[in-house]
């Protein structure tokens, strides 16, 4: 019984490492250091995309730019339709202001002399 359970403990163990090498699910390269290498920052100058990582790249920021452009129009617009909305308003308040004045001016008596009588 000791046996197969350090066969089993063995052969899983043995397993683990193959079965992870054998993921391509993510491509690495991987480059010794030189020993005058010290930093990261020269091995990371040294990294190198694939070329359909770029042509997403641009492909995603053209989408963003586009988003962008069309928020900005609805922005515009609604902005726009605000301002002419209360042109709107205030240009109505301003005809009944008018249309309230001159019903109050018909309405009051005259005064003699050509004046009228305020109440």
């Amino acid at each position: 019984m000791k046996k197969i359970t350090t066969a089993i403990v063995l052969s899983a163990g043995l397993a683990l490492p193959l079965s992870a090498m054998a993921d391509d699910t993510s491509e690495v390269t991987i480059r010794v250091m030189e020993m005058t290498e010290t930093q990261a920052q020269e091995v990371i100058r040294n990294i190198e995309l694939p070329d359909a990582a770029s042509v997403n790249a641009a492909e995603g920021l053209e989408t963003a730019e586009q988003h962008r452009d069309q928020i900005r129009a609805q922005e515009r617009e609604r902005v726009m339709n605000e301002m002419d909305a209360e042109q709107d308003r205030d240009m109505l308040q301003e005809q009944d202001m008018i249309r309230e004045q001159l019903r109050d001016s018909m309405d009051a008596p005259e005064m003699p002399g050509g004046g009228i009588q305020g109440n």
